[in-house]
C-alpha cells in the first residue's frame, strides 16, 4: 500500500511471520494467539529507504481467523510503529512512568525495542515533530473514514491530506508492545 502523508510518500507492506502466545512484555502465560507480522516500510522520498519492524495483532483477530492486514490495518501498524519512535525518545523512568510498568526490567526491556525503532525511524529521517505530525495526520486520516479499504479516490485523499494542518501540541503515543495491537 502506498500513502501520502504532508509531504512524504511512503509504502507499507506485510508479512506474517509467526504465531505468537505472549507479548515481549507478557509474562509467559499462554493467553492466546497472535499473529505476528514484520512490517517493512519504505520512504519513497529518501531514495527508497526501507526499514522493517515487529508488529503483532490482536488475540481476537486471531480468533476470528482475520490474518492477512488490510488497509486500515496497515495504517494501524505505521501508526503504532510511529508511537513507538516517540516513546523511544522519553528516557526510562519517564516510559515506565507514562506506561505503568512497575518492574523495572519490563520497562527497560519494552524501553529498549521503542529506542531501536525510533534509530530504524530516525534513519529514514524522520525526526521527532515528524513523527508526532504524521500520527496526527493518520488520526485525521482516521477520522475522516478514508483509512478504510475501498477508498479509491487517490486524488481526493491526497488533497485532503495536504490540505489539513497538522494538529498542535503533541501526539500521545501508542504503542503495539503495550496496546496488544
Amino acid at each position: 500500500m502506498q500513502i501520502k502523508l504532508l509531504d512524504k510518500t511512503f509504502t507499507i507492506t506485510a508479512k506474517r511471520t509467526k504465531v505468537i502466545d505472549h507479548f515481549p512484555n507478557d509474562e509467559k502465560y499462554g493467553g492466546g494467539n497472535r499473529q505476528q507480522y514484520s512490517i517493512t516500510v519504505t520512504s519513497n522520498d529518501t531514495g527508497l529507504l526501507s526499514r522493517s519492524f515487529s508488529y503483532t495483532g490482536s488475540i481476537h483477530d486471531y480468533e476470528r481467523g482475520h490474518i492477512d492486514l488490510d488497509r486500515s490495518d496497515l495504517l494501524n501498524a505505521f501508526e503504532c510503529i510511529l508511537g513507538d519512535g516517540l516513546s523511544g525518545l522519553m528516557d526510562v523512568d519517564q516510559f515506565a512512568s507514562e506506561f505503568g510498568y512497575t518492574k523495572p526490567s519490563q520497562a527497560i526491556k519494552i524501553h529498549g525495542l521503542c529506542k531501536k525503532t525510533t534509530e530504524k525511524l530516525n534513519d529514514m529521517g524522520l525526526m521527532e515533530s515528524e513523527l508526532c505530525d504524521l500520527i496526527n495526520a493518520l488520526h485525521e486520516l482516521e477520522d475522516s473514514g478514508q483509512d478504510r479499504e475501498g477508498y479509491t479516490d487517490t486524488q481526493d485523499r491526497e488533497n485532503y491530506i495536504e490540505e489539513k494542518p497538522p494538529l498542535k501540541g503533541e501526539a500521545m503515543p501508542r504503542t503495539a508492545h503495550d496496546e496488544g495491537l
